[in-house]
């Protein structure tokens, strides 16, 4: 248990930091930069897993912290590289894991294929989104993922993923 509580002490503690004491006049950059920070220890995406492994089935909250960056011009981009990480307290196996793919946006529609890993196995990931509100494609919203990650090595060890979450691209 002592290993879970690692990532949300740091993480307030690098909070801690940045919204410290802060100079009497007004410095626009730094306070761009402090919200850049903030932004990114922030997490991104609140949910949960169902793993079902052989017999074996598990519930835990999945909390993530996504960023996807377009392959084409910034605004209208449809086709995206995606990386996040995941950290699933109290879930069986790891705490953390990471994902990387591709992800395509079409109006309302998100799909995407990655791979998601942690020290227990690779897993394939096909997601499907739905960008709740604003849906257009030049920037970021809210949206629901749905990830369904098989393990490459045992096709019957599958996890499921749904999460709500925002983005700024």
């Amino acid at each position: 248990m002592a290993r879970s509580m690692l990532w949300p002490g740091t993480t307030a503690a690098v909070l801690a930091l940045a919204l410290g004491a802060r100079p009497a006049r007004a410095d626009h950059e730094n306070e761009a930069i402090g919200l850049l920070a903030l932004a990114t220890l922030v997490p991104s995406e609140l949910g949960g897993e169902i793993t079902s492994g052989g017999a074996e089935r598990s519930v835990a909250p999945v909390i993530g912290w996504a960023l996807q960056l377009p392959l084409d011009k910034l605004e209208d981009s449809r086709h995206r590289l995606a990386f996040a990480v995941d950290w699933t307290p109290g879930g069986p196996g790891v705490d953390v894991r990471v994902r990387a793919g591709y992800r395509q946006v079409r109006g309302p529609l998100e799909l995407g294929l990655g791979l998601s890993t942690g020290p227990d196995r690779i897993r394939l990931s096909p997601e499907v989104g739905l960008r709740l509100w604003p849906f257009d494609s030049d920037g970021g919203g809210v949206h629901l993922r749905l990830r369904a990650e098989p393990a490459l090595t045992d096709p019957g060890d599958v996890r499921g993923v749904l999460t709500l979450g925002w983005s700024l691209l």
